[in-house]
């Protein structure tokens, strides 16, 4: 029995413990007032039809002043930290996950979602009780006993505690990993310094010029369930809210908010079959919560690499991303339905928690699971840095990719010859792409997820290829003075990791310039007649 329920109330309910007991869930900004009906199988309100009328309500209310605020700064990137920092317990936790329980105010914080890992986020979280209001349920008489025959109601509200939350999400993104641990450190160091933070007469902050510039770049995002007149969304206007939040919910907390609330099981009032039969175990909704964490982790990986992809124009590896990312969003999707249609039936008994089991292990079979993501992950990574490492080597060198971009170039050159350094291989088939696929349209239909561990070692990790870009990189850039040359992606499985590319008058005359060839080509250009036979002259030498 919970220590915040009291009095006649408290006398009234025969300790029964287990599902018999009362439950204390988070409100999560929903009007879960007394008197409320409540569905725990899935977390949702039962609107329009209460056990008592309001009056009688008002009149056996208890109510006690139970002023407390609270400041806490945490660093809160993942589900698991966000439903922590706002103390969400298992049962509305499960539920959350899966798209059960609809939010607002200061709830939705849950859902905001960074999208990149160079992005930096600290939160403060601002906390504050009013008063705590409690039924004295054995003095009230039923009014509607239908409720107990509706099959939708398993618990009533009884007892609320009232205050408010507030949570400000600063961000800044690094320029590179390397920049994080510091951006960070100083998101929370400022941070903790808001409360001391005195404001002039004029409405500027009291700040030295060190701090000025430490949070500058800092962007305020404000989840609350305060009625402000303007959203802040930097550093001083989220100062200058702070201050004014204790006396925004009015003299009497007459505009607090349900923040925690306990539930009295309809069965110990009546006879119903509308119960809460079972609870998902804290184990299970650890691994669904772990599993949701790394599906955002990977896409915000995948965000970052196509970013750097595009830096370098590499559009093969960007389709390739987009691919990965439409098959776990689908994924995602579908895990998300499964559960919240597997969660209220373990709950209503009609199934088994064994079936959450079945479902993490299909999603730890299907390619989604965090290992195979990050490998997969790494080796984009690890591709990219090796693509960049070699343009770099050729930084003389504009980068056209193929398509519209190139042709553009050859058709309006001025110099009749080109020469294209070409990574060949960017565009090569994934196992690991078809597998996950494949694992999510059979997930969407019922079906099993493929069994198939095949596996192709990637072009950048074989050592003849290996070797190919780097002889081909010294020839573009150390052999003969070549006129008039770019960097693309022409895909080209004749001659996998890169190729040096000639074109003469729009028009591909050798795929695959070896060494000799690019000697005899510088010496063969400086005669300008020559130009039109160099082809034949090349293969007859």
């Amino acid at each position: 029995m919970d220590s915040a329920l009291t009095g006649k109330t408290a006398k009234a309910m025969v300790q029964r413990g287990g599902l018999e007991s009362v439950l204390e869930i988070r409100a999560l900004s929903r009007p879960l007032d007394l008197g409320t009906l409540y569905n725990a199988r899935t977390d949702q309100i039962i609107p329009g039809i209460g056990l008592w009328n309001s009056e009688d309500i008002k009149v056996k209310t208890l109510v006690s002043p139970q002023p407390q605020t609270r400041f806490q700064v945490s660093v809160s990137e993942l589900l698991s930290e966000k439903t922590s920092l706002l103390d969400v317990g298992v049962s509305v936790k499960a539920s959350f996950l899966c798209g059960l329980v609809e939010i607002g105010g200061s709830a939705h914080y849950l859902n905001a979602k960074t999208s990149s890992t160079r992005q930096c986020s600290t939160s403060l979280h601002y906390h504050v009780t009013t008063v705590h209001k409690e039924l004295m349920i054995n003095e009230l008489k039923v009014q509607n006993p239908e409720v107990f025959d509706m099959m939708e109601a398993t618990h009533v509200v009884v007892a609320v505690k009232y205050g408010a939350d507030a949570i400000m999400d600063f961000q800044e993104k690094a320029s590179d990993s390397s920049k994080k641990q510091e951006i960070q450190a100083n998101l929370s160091v400022m941070i903790k310094k808001i409360p001391l933070i005195d404001i002039s007469a004029e409405g500027s902050l009291k700040m030295n010029d060190e701090d000025k510039e430490k949070v500058k770049n800092f962007s305020c995002k404000f989840y609350g369930d305060f009625n402000l007149s303007e959203i802040p969304t930097t550093f001083e206007e989220a100062v200058k809210v702070y201050r004014k939040l204790p006396t925004l919910l009015g003299e009497n907390g007459e505009q607090s908010v349900p923040v925690k609330v306990w539930l009295y099981p309809l069965s110990r009032l009546s006879r119903t079959e509308c119960k809460l039969k079972n609870m998902i175990p804290e184990t299970l909704v650890s691994q669904l919560m772990k599993v949701m964490d790394d599906f955002h982790q990977a896409k915000m990986r995948t965000n970052n690499l196509i970013e750097k992809s595009n830096d370098i124009k590499t559009e093969d590896v960007v389709h390739k991303l987009e691919q990965f990312q439409r098959s776990l969003d689908d994924f995602t999707n579908e895990f998300q339905r499964k559960m919240a249609t597997l969660i209220p039936a373990i709950r209503e008994g009609s199934m088994k928690d064994t079936a959450l089991k079945d479902l993490l292990k299909a999603q730890d079979a299907s390619g989604f699971n965090a290992k195979e993501m990050d490998k997969w992950l790494d080796g984009k990574e690890t591709e990219l840095k090796i693509v960049r490492s070699h343009i770099e080597k050729m930084k003389d060198c504009e980068i056209k990719p193929p398509g519209p971009e190139l042709d553009s170039f050859l058709m309006n050159t001025g110099v009749n010859h080109t020469f294209v350094f070409s990574f060949t291989s960017l565009a090569d088939e994934e196992p690991y792409l078809k597998k996950i696929s494949q694992a999510a349209e059979n997930f969407m239909n019922g079906g099993t997820s493929s069994t198939d561990t095949s596996e192709e070692v990637p072009w950048y990790l074989r050592p003849d290829v290996w070797e190919t870009l780097n002889s081909s990189v010294t020839r573009f850039t150390e052999g003969p003075p070549l006129q008039n040359k770019i960097i693309s992606f022409i895909s080209d499985l004749e001659h996998p990791g890169a190729s040096i590319r000639w074109y003469l008058h729009r028009a591909l005359k050798d795929p695959h310039v070896t060494a000799p060839l690019l000697k005899k080509y510088s010496e063969l250009l400086r005669v300008p007649e020559l130009i039109e036979p160099i082809p034949e002259l090349l293969r007859d030498s």
